[in-house]
C-alpha cells in the first residue's frame, strides 16, 4: 500500500511516492531491522511519529539519516498534518527479490492493524512448542474477536510463494539434468563397448608386450574425454548466457542465488543491504 509523502526543506516542496507499513514499537526489534538514526516508534494508538527507511531519507533529499531526525512530513493519508520523523532504519527487502527497494514509512495506526506478527520459540524435539503456542493464540483471539476467523500463516511459507515458479523450474531442471546424465552415460557406455570390441586384438597385443591396465584404460578413454571436453566448452557459455538472462528478472541477483534453495529458513526483513 502506498501514498504520497511531502516534505518542505525551506526552498522546495519534495513529493515522493512511498510504501506504508503500520507497525508498533516492537516491529523493528522483532525483525532485527537496523536503526541507523533516531529512535524507535513510541507506544501509541494514533499516528504521532514516523520511521522511514534509508531509501526514503534519500528521496526526501537528506544526505545522511541523521539529518532526517526531527523533520516534519505530511500526507493526505495522514490527514494533511505534519508528523515528525523520529527514526531512520536501514533498507531491507520488503517483499520479493524481483522488486527494487522502495521508500518506506513505518507508523502507529491501530485502525490499520490487520496482522499480528508473532515470534515463536524454537521448536522442541517433541514438536509441541508451536502447537501449544498456536492453540493459546487461537483461544485468546476468539475471546477478543468472537466473530472473526483466525488465519495463521508462517513467514517462510509466505516468502516461498513469491518464488513458486522458480522452485518449479528448479525441480524440472533437476529431473531434466538427471535424465540427460543417464542418457549420456548410456551413450558413452555403448561407445566404449563398441570401441573395445573393435580393438580387442590391439588390446591383447599391448597386454602381451607389457602394457598395464591403467595404460590400456587411458588409451581407450582418451578419445572419449576429448568429446566430453568439447561438449563442456560448448555448454558453458550457453548456460552462462541463459542463466544471466534469467537473473535479469531479479533486482537482487546475487542474494537470490544464495537464497533460492533455502527459502524455508530466511526472512525478507533480515536481508539487509
Amino acid at each position: 500500500m502506498g501514498f504520497n509523502l511531502k516534505y518542505t526543506n525551506g526552498k522546495e516542496d519534495i513529493d515522493t511516492q512511498v510504501r506504508i507499513k503500520p507497525a508498533d514499537t516492537n516491529y523493528i526489534k522483532l525483525y532485527h531491522i537496523k536503526l541507523l538514526a533516531g529512535t524507535n516508534l513510541p507506544y501509541s494508538d494514533t499516528i504521532n511519529s514516523l520511521v522511514i527507511n534509508e531509501k526514503c531519507s534519500q528521496m526526501l533529499g537528506f544526505k545522511n539519516p541523521q539529518e532526517a531526525i526531527g523533520k516534519y512530513a505530511e500526507s493526505n493519508y495522514l490527514g494533511d498534518k505534519k508528523i515528525p520523523i523520529v527514526g531512520v532504519v536501514g533498507n531491507f527487502i520488503q517483499g520479493s527479490l524481483h522488486d527494487e527497494i522502495m521508500p518506506l514509512v513505518l507508523f502507529n495506526d491501530r485502525s490499520m492493524e490487520l496482522t499480528f506478527n508473532v515470534a515463536l520459540q524454537p521448536e522442541n524435539a517433541e514438536g509441541t512448542v508451536w502447537k501449544s503456542a498456536i492453540t493459546k493464540i487461537g483461544k485468546d483471539f476468539k475471546e477478543i474477536y468472537p466473530n472473526t476467523e483466525l488465519q495463521i500463516h508462517f513467514l517462510d511459507e509466505c516468502i516461498a510463494k513469491y518464488y513458486t515458479d522458480e522452485q518449479n523450474i528448479s525441480i524440472l531442471l533437476k529431473w531434466a539434468t538427471g535424465i540427460a546424465i543417464v542418457i549420456s552415460c548410456l551413450g558413452l557406455l555403448g561407445l566404449v563397448i563398441y570401441a573395445t570390441n573393435q580393438r580387442t586384438k590391439e588390446i591383447g597385443i599391448r597386454k602381451v608386450v607389457g602394457a598395464s591396465v591403467s595404460q590400456i584404460i587411458t588409451l581407450l578413454s582418451k578419445d572419449f574425454l576429448k568429446l566430453v571436453l568439447i561438449a563442456f566448452i560448448i555448454a558453458v557459455p550457453i548456460v552462462w548466457i541463459a542463466a544471466n538472462k534469467w537473473l535479469q528478472n531479479f533486482a537482487f541477483k546475487r542474494i537470490f542465488l544464495f537464497k533460492l534453495f533455502s527459502l524455508s529458513s530466511v526472512s525478507p526483513c533480515r536481508w539487509h543491504l
